[in-house]
């Protein structure tokens, strides 16, 4: 695909200026190599996130972009993914996930996620090892989850918007960087 294909925009929040890698129409912009500079229409918020601009989907990333390699890619191939999202038919809802705020649900939570993460940081020595920790984490969340009722589906729509997401640019940086497992794990 070309990269005009796969429309996105880095900018600066203070100032509004733009680097994109295509143009919009009736946009003033100054080609600069294979980039457009030009600015943010003054409707929009500058965040993380994408945006309908010219009538078609852009990812837009606020500047600066993390200085390390992987975090950078996590973050951009993130937002890119919101972008995609709907067309793959897998956009969710932001349901308000209210039980994560509250403290069991927030202590369960971090428990699944150490114990994720452990999985992850022994994975690479011991398989046998990491799908028992693994069992953990899922006997954490089950149990986070029977405390309250209606919170799998609350949360599985949080996974769908922000996990699917996370978790592409997590991979991609991974199969950029040449980074392990034991790097999502941190």
């Amino acid at each position: 695909r070309r990269s005009s294909d796969l429309p996105i925009v880095l900018a600066d929040r203070t100032s509004r200026l733009a680097i994109a890698n295509d143009t919009v129409a009736r946009r003033p912009y100054v080609r600069l190599g294979d980039a457009f500079l030009t600015t943010v229409p003054a409707n929009q918020f500058i965040a993380n996130t994408s945006f309908t601009w010219g009538d078609r989907p852009w990812t837009l990333v606020a500047l600066p972009l993390p200085a390390d390699r992987f975090a950078r890619v996590t973050l951009v191939m993130h937002e890119t993914f919101h972008r995609e999202q709907a067309r793959l038919g897998l956009e969710a809802l932001d349901a308000l996930n209210n039980q994560l705020d509250a403290r069991p649900g927030r202590t369960w939570l971090q428990l699944e996620y150490r114990a994720l993460a452990a999985a992850l940081d022994t994975l690479v020595r011991d398989t046998a090892a990491a799908r028992r920790i693994l069992a953990d984490a899922v006997l954490f969340r089950a149990y986070r989850r029977s405390l309250y009722p209606g919170s799998d589906s609350l949360e599985m729509s949080l996974e769908m918007q922000e996990g699917l997401p996370e978790y592409t640019g997590e991979r991609l940086a991974m199969n950029l960087t040449g980074a392990r497992p034991t790097r999502v794990a941190q």
